[in-house]
């Protein structure tokens, strides 16, 4: 993908120079998401696979980035960060724009992720099209209050895909 504009914003593949930035973003995410649930200890994800990453980026600063796999059908979201001073701006809408463009241009079906719904981003999710195909209570975390923790699997199809 090559950049990309989108009014002010800038749609980009990640390079070297934006880890700083990139990094910055996540912690202050990953801070965010830890007032809500946390992983437990001693149990891992799914394997690693080569992830790839846009970013958006407006004025040659970085606002948000969005990691992604390529797999046979379908593109997998694996993490998305905007940078909280520029939240609810279009950063997001952005970025997924990028993914989709990627998903159409490889002939892919869908986008799909997973994502926590204690922490209020399948509505954020389901504002950007996707729509939700699976929720179930999950081991895997704990949330800071105690209560249960459920993994919702979100899917946008692509082009009247389904």
């Amino acid at each position: 993908m090559q950049s990309k504009q989108h009014g002010s914003f800038v749609v980009r593949p990640m390079v070297a120079e934006d880890e700083p930035a990139v990094r910055d973003i996540y912690d202050a995410a990953t801070a965010d998401l830890r007032q809500v649930y946390a992983p437990r200890c001693g149990i891992f994800g799914d394997k690693e696979e080569v992830s790839q990453r846009l970013v958006v980026t407006e004025m040659g600063v970085v606002l948000g980035v969005v990691e992604y796999i390529d797999q046979p059908d379908q593109v997998y979201v694996r993490a998305l960060a905007v940078a909280r001073r520029h939240r609810r701006q279009g950063v997001a809408k952005c970025l997924m724009s990028g993914v989709e463009e990627l998903a159409k241009n490889a002939h892919k079906q869908a986008i799909v992720l997973r994502t926590v719904s204690e922490t209020g981003n399948v509505e954020i999710f389901s504002r950007l099209g996707f729509s939700e195909v699976n929720r179930e209570q999950t081991n895997r975390f704990v949330a800071t209050n105690g209560s249960d923790v459920h993994v919702v699997e979100m899917r946008r199809c692509i082009g009247g895909k389904s």
